[in-house]
């Protein structure tokens, strides 16, 4: 009997069509059947608290868009102050704005006096519990990375939080509410800038230096201050001091812990804004108090004169707050016949 013969052309497409058989069939595959792969956006920030240091507190992260974010990391800072955040966008989201950093104290936080004295305690001496509870200091940081980037521990951007970003802070987010143009980085930067002038010189200080990029020492110790030594061939040493802005900086932050029994730093911060914002309405006066307050309490510290300072170098009780308009005389009006 014969037996039929397959081309090889033929017998190629059997075993297609078996194959096909085998895998159910020869459908169309769904194009919409494809599982979607949304990127999430990741930046580590690393930041200290110094009023003077503030230990075990948390940290809270908040974009000023109001697009949500996440803390992926542990948010308290260390016994000196320090503390490394990851966050994490929304699926989709890049990060790339201004955050605002707070730091926030509970009965397990503990302060440092910086000040001659706080409330009860010395200069070095550990605050904590109730006499802190409560405490927020606050500062803004602007955080840019590539869409979809990772956590690598590397710090994409820093952040301080003192008493002077708190109230500098304040007067941003203020402005803000009452319809300031912040809506490219420039504009923020530029508020930044601004208001961190504004609140040096309602304490006295006639410094352009910008305190949200600037990192304040806790000023408790003269040694806090020394960053090296200076010596001669004879083994003759002298101590090499921070740069002279934030030693006087350091030094007006530090007042912010000098209390009496039943104030609080947040008080002293309070009262600050609100002498601020009677001074921007030509309270001409309402600044004076506090200013003399900053003079005789720079004045106590134990080390000033190891820093070869004077208490009015720091305060200038007489700086102007506003600017005078300038006057060019009087207007004469021409006109012609």
């Amino acid at each position: 009997m014969n037996k039929p013969k397959l081309s090889k052309l033929s017998s190629i497409m059997l075993v297609a069509m078996i194959g096909l058989s085998g895998c159910g069939g020869a459908d169309n595959p769904d194009p919409t059947d494809i599982p979607a792969k949304i990127d999430i956006t990741s930046a580590d920030i690393a930041g200290s608290a110094v009023k003077g240091t503030l230990g075990f507190a948390t940290v809270t992260v908040k974009q000023m868009n109001g697009s949500d974010i996440k803390v992926t990391s542990n948010s308290q800072t260390d016994a000196a102050g320090m503390v490394n955040l990851s966050i994490e966008s929304q699926q989709g989201f890049g990060i790339n704005g201004m955050f605002k950093m707070t730091v926030n104290t509970d009965a397990n936080s503990t302060m440092m006096c910086d000040a001659p004295s706080c409330a009860e305690h010395l200069i070095g001496e550990q605050l904590s519990g109730a006499e802190i509870a409560d405490l927020q200091l606050a500062t803004l940081t602007y955080v840019d990375v590539p869409y979809a980037s990772t956590s690598d521990g590397v710090a994409d951007a820093n952040f301080q939080v003192n008493a002077l970003t708190t109230t500098a802070t304040h007067l941003v987010e203020q402005g803000i509410a009452n319809g300031l143009n912040v809506a490219v980085r420039e504009l923020y930067e530029l508020a930044l800038s601004d208001n961190s002038r504004l609140v040096l010189k309602a304490l006295g200080i006639d410094s352009k230096t910008n305190v949200f990029n600037t990192q304040l020492i806790s000023a408790e110790s003269y040694d806090n201050f020394v960053v090296g030594q200076d010596c001669d061939s004879e083994g003759n040493c002298t101590d090499q001091l921070a740069d002279i802005n934030i030693i006087k900086l350091s030094l007006a932050n530090a007042v912010f812990a000098s209390l009496s029994k039943d104030e609080t730093v947040a008080g002293v911060i309070n009262e600050l804004i609100s002498a601020i914002n009677l001074a921007n309405d030509g309270d001409v006066v309402a600044l004076q108090p506090l200013r003399e307050r900053m003079l005789k309490t720079i004045a106590s510290f134990p080390y000033l004169d190891k820093l070869a300072l004077s208490a009015e170098d720091v305060i200038d009780v007489a700086l102007p707050f506003l600017e005078g308009a300038a006057s060019s005389g009087p207007v004469k009006e021409i006109t012609n016949a």
